[in-house]
């Protein structure tokens, strides 16, 4: 692995990136680029993936290898991180989307394809869906925009889902689903869940948001010709869907119907204690014992919080508000980000360092400003500057490091002061962060 970081590195600016946070670095894979006289459409995947230390403040590549075969898509594919890997799934490449499993692991940077011993089972070839880690050896992937793979006009009937047909392309069968799948990596099989309650109706390029060890917060998304703002919640210990969460009165304050935005959670969810204990049920479905999915570290009591940024209108307009959703009572409230925020957005990314369980920094990156549905693609211009926002309690120590950096008289003499030489060095990194990074404290 060959890892270059410079001052000077910046990511280019693009839509549709995976995003990530592991181990206090924030990771961007794939993208699709705007370079004027060449389409998206036609970018090949990325080989490297980019990486930003957040103790440092610095961007670098990181070179990755390739045993098998690199993911197929440039854009609108979904990934999750279990177990010091990552997993991608799906995405869309010159007009062709598939149902493939890619691994990377973070130690050694080197990418593999998973085998799929039962792809009959598994989701159709689709971008835009979800990606989730259930226990140590499953992932979940829900939603999205597809067909069969290798007949796209195969029928759907007896799957245990819904498929929704956008009729704006006579000529070929794409359609909207709610597929809800859990791929066991040890068995590599496809697993389709046995659920109860009301699922969302088919839907793509919605956000979904781990808020406690046991519930999957959907807000939004495209569902077939309209940009809803419903609120789903998945119970993952139950596996029941709690059906639509629409406000209850037309005064409540709630966000306008919109896709291709981010949400993140504001408390480390594996720190917050669910408001119901596990059950403890062995599913007859799952081919090993239920996971515990218990936090593993004492946890914090609190009412689990979701920031909501940006996203598409139904106008195909980016939206230019941020909200926050108290996921116990299902309230809103809005969040007015300063300037230094960045400006509105429509298919970025974001992903949330938690520092502490009730400190979040929530890295920004990508996406456009402009119109999809109107500017060419190739004329696009995507934002590469990323934003830095940060939510919750200030630790003691950051606050004495703000301190001495922002204090001119202590600065000048920081080398002098009676403390250790590890925390020289973290007194350096930290105003190099603040020269690299646009960072807004709320």
């Amino acid at each position: 692995m060959n890892m270059q970081e410079s001052q000077d590195f910046k990511p280019v600016g693009r839509r549709g990136v995976c995003s990530f946070v592991h181990n206090s670095s924030f990771y961007l894979y794939g993208g699709a680029l705007s370079i004027p006289g060449l389409s998206a459409f036609r970018q090949t995947p990325h080989v490297d993936i980019e990486m930003l230390d957040m103790h440092s403040g610095l961007w670098s590549s990181v070179e990755t290898e390739v045993l098998h075969s690199l993911p197929q898509f440039t854009s609108g594919a979904c990934c999750a991180v279990l177990n010091d890997n990552l997993y991608i799934f799906g995405g869309w490449l010159a007009g062709l989307r598939n149902a493939h499993i890619h691994e990377l692991d973070l130690e050694t940077f080197c990418w593999k394809k998973l085998p799929i011993n039962n792809p009959e089972n598994g989701p159709i070839c689709k971008d835009k869906a979800a990606m989730f880690g259930y226990g140590d050896d499953m992932m979940g992937v829900f939603g999205g925009y597809g067909y069969p793979e290798n007949d796209a006009h195969a029928r759907l009937e007896g799957r245990a889902a819904q498929y929704h047909r956008d009729t704006t392309n006579p000529f070929f069968s794409i359609y909207w689903t709610n597929e809800l799948h859990l791929f066991h990596v040890g068995k590599s099989e496809w697993i389709v869940p046995v659920v109860t309650g009301i699922p969302p109706p088919p839907c793509a390029a919605f956000s979904i948001t781990r808020v406690d060890p046991h519930r999957l917060v959907i807000f939004g998304g495209k569902q077939v010709n309209s940009r809803v703002n419903e609120i789903h919640i998945l119970n993952l210990d139950t596996w029941h869907w709690s059906g639509v969460n629409l406000p209850s009165r037309p005064e409540e304050p709630w966000p306008v119907g919109r896709s291709f935005h981010t949400a993140c959670s504001l408390f480390d969810p594996s720190a917050i204690t669910p408001p119901y204990p596990p059950c403890g049920t062995v599913f007859e479905w799952l081919p090993c014992p239920t996971p515990d999915l218990a936090p593993c570290e004492p946890a914090v009591t609190v009412d689990p919080k979701v920031i909501v940024l940006w996203g598409m209108s139904n106008d195909a307009d980016p939206i230019d508000d941020a909200w926050e959703l108290n996921v116990n009572t299902l309230t809103w409230k809005q969040v007015h980000l300063p300037e230094g925020a960045g400006p509105k957005r429509a298919w970025h990314t974001a992903s949330a360092y938690h520092p502490s369980p009730c400190e979040t920094l929530v890295v920004v990156f990508g996406g456009t400003s402009e119109n999809m549905y109107v500017v060419p693609d190739q004329q696009l211009t995507s934002i590469s500057k990323p934003s830095l926002l940060h939510f919750g309690v200030h630790r003691l120590f950051e606050l004495c490091l703000q301190y001495i950096i922002e204090d001119k008289i202590l600065m000048s003499h920081h080398d002098h002061l009676p403390i250790p030489a590890h925390l020289q060095q973290q007194i350096r990194e930290q105003v190099t962060s603040n020269q690299q990074l646009s960072i807004t404290r709320l």
